[in-house]
């Protein structure tokens, strides 16, 4: 049943091509006035030339099967021109050295097609500054660091490696496991939870015949590592890996042919219905500068669909602009400045994007960051920061990060630490950039070789003094954070952008040190305070000969944490 099912396809796809298979056959209009008209010529055979343009036709057909229904995700003139102008060009230029007759306008048509093809080739690297003017109206230069972060709950602590590792687990308990697999795990909000989501896919072409569906998507919380995944059930038809007239691009081209499909998703909805969101758009120049459009909704179920302009789509959708769309743009922004032969030559005002990393920014929209080193440098710290919303497409750019260390050198910092290297087998993952306590830092949760989470790490990635941080969840390692950044400043720990400084006078009622490799700081309760003071001796030394009972003054700037670092301490005992 399956392989009459694929001939079916297969024979439809090429029969429907019968068009762009004349495009095959010889342009030569002597020689098919010679067949026309009978006329004799003993160099030539009528029955040979029909038999040759047959084959070249069934080629043609079968070749544009090929390009049209399986590889191509768009039907427009750049790319017929990129798939078809080459072999265009080796098929009619062909009849120059087999048949040795000369046509004025097979040469002409083959001389056009290759120059409009290598032409459109050439796009791409030769429109540099176009396509950095084109990133440039999404762009907005912030001369600042980024905002400080005050929701600890959008922080993500489980990598893709942890979310696999928890669904595959649950994956196991499905009727006729093998028969499916887990497709791209995505992060994504999903009503108010922050979750990985991966639908499940066939894991081969007569599975998907046997299966027909597939039993829905799995999640797993991103800022949980005590959560539990989760399977939701749902009747997935039209998805990315099914075949034929079932493959969700597919289904989607043959809806809207003339529009470029750039990337799918699967995102549920506020209720955890599944859809999946197709972003289309077209390109700036030939097919080179992506320029997005909007988004098609499709219910896999049914296969129906709606398409969104930009900015019009529902508002569950979180994935419009795609991840390969931003790496385009940050690159465009960062190397295309001054165009393609400064990329090679000089380099002048050049910043390379780095990896790009998928989180989520303190409103729990989704969002790509970069680090942008420099290209002639070490490539451990950055010269810029980029942020891009993968919503509205709008992209900020930090330049005040200079001599900031990057993710991967943050996470090098991880697993040279203490802590780290004393359990062998846990390493650091997935680096997430924040301005934490006035200071930049890195937000990186360490797993153990079996992706069981053990903790997070908090990296001040200041290049002239890193510290690295260490606790069982997000709040201990923010408070041994902030006791190792009281060790070292001089009372210039801000820990939210909304705080407000506040003066207080107090008797002392305890007094702890506590010491550690990076520095000492003191512990202060004051009576009827609840809040515990961290006090460094670098803010004031005479935290070192207080005791119990004396009366102090200090400065903090209030947050609802139980501990706060002080910004100004003075000893009234103490003349």
């Amino acid at each position: 049943m399956a392989i009459l099912v694929f001939l079916k396809f297969v024979l439809v796809g090429i029969l429907s091509n019968a068009g762009w298979g004349l495009l095959f056959v010889s342009f030569n209009v002597s020689l098919w006035k010679k067949v026309v008209l009978r006329e004799k010529d003993e160099t030539f055979s009528t029955a040979t030339f029909l038999w040759v343009q047959a084959t070249r036709w069934m080629f043609g057909c079968i070749i544009s099967f090929f390009i049209w229904d399986v590889a191509l995700n768009e039907h427009t003139v750049a790319a017929f021109f990129d798939t078809f102008g080459i072999w265009l060009v080796i098929i009619q230029g062909a009849e120059f050295l087999f048949m040795n007759r000369f046509s004025r306008v097979i040469f002409t048509g083959t001389i056009v097609l290759l120059l409009v093809t290598i032409g459109g080739w050439c796009v791409g690297f030769t429109q540099y500054e176009t396509f950095y003017h084109m990133a440039q109206t999404h762009t907005t230069v912030e001369n600042k660091v980024p905002d400080e972060i005050n929701n600890l709950g959008t922080i993500p602590l489980i990598n893709g490696s942890s979310a696999q590792y928890k669904i595959d687990k649950l994956s196991g308990r499905l009727t006729n496991t093998s028969w499916f697999e887990e497709g791209d795990y995505r992060i994504q909000k999903v009503g108010n939870q922050l979750q990985y989501v991966a639908p499940y896919e066939f894991s081969s072409l007569f599975k998907a015949f046997k299966a027909k569906q597939t039993p829905g998507y799995a999640s797993v919380s991103v800022t949980d590592p005590d959560a539990d995944a989760i399977i939701y059930n749902s009747k997935l038809v039209y998805i990315d890996s099914a075949y034929f007239d079932k493959n969700l691009m597919r289904h989607v081209r043959n809806e809207y042919p003339s529009l470029v499909l750039f990337e799918t998703n699967l995102e549920p909805d506020d209720k955890g219905y599944p859809y999946y969101v197709v972003s289309y758009g077209h390109y700036k120049l030939w097919r080179s500068g992506p320029v997005l459009d909007g988004v098609i909704v499709v219910d896999p179920k049914t296969g129906e669909m709606k398409k969104y302009p930009k900015g019009s789509e529902p508002k569950w959708v979180d994935l419009v602009f795609t991840k390969s769309i931003a790496a385009d743009y940050f690159t465009y922004i960062g190397e295309y400045v001054h165009g393609f032969w400064n990329t090679h030559i000089g380099q002048k005002d050049m910043h390379t994007p780095n990896d790009i990393r998928t989180t989520f920014n303190e409103k729990g929209e989704l969002i790509y960051t970069v680090d942008f080193t420099r290209p002639n440098g070490s490539g451990k710290s950055m010269s810029r920061f980029g942020v891009m919303n993968a919503k509205t497409g709008e992209i900020t750019i930090y330049p005040k990060v200079n001599g900031v260390l990057t993710g991967d050198e943050a996470v090098k910092a991880v697993n040279q630490s203490e802590m780290v290297v004393r359990n062998k087998t846990w390493k650091g993952s997935y680096p997430t950039y924040y301005t934490i306590y006035g200071s930049p830092s890195f937000v990186i949760p360490v797993y153990d070789g079996n992706n069981m989470y053990q903790g997070v790490a908090v990296v001040r990635a200041d290049s002239s003094k890193v510290l690295v941080a260490f606790g069982n969840t997000k709040e201990e390692a923010f408070d041994d954070y902030k006791r190792k950044l009281a060790s070292i400043h001089k009372g210039n720990i801000a820990p939210t952008k909304d705080s407000k400084k506040v003066t207080l006078q107090g008797t002392v009622f305890r007094i702890n040190p506590y010491i550690d490799k990076d520095g000492t700081v003191y512990y202060v309760l004051l009576q009827g305070q609840t809040k515990a003071f961290l006090v460094s001796p670098t803010v004031s030394k005479e935290i070192i000969n207080t005791e119990k009972g004396d009366t102090v003054q200090l400065s903090y700037y209030e947050t609802n944490e139980d501990t706060v670092a002080i910004q100004s301490f003075d000893n009234t005992a103490i003349q």
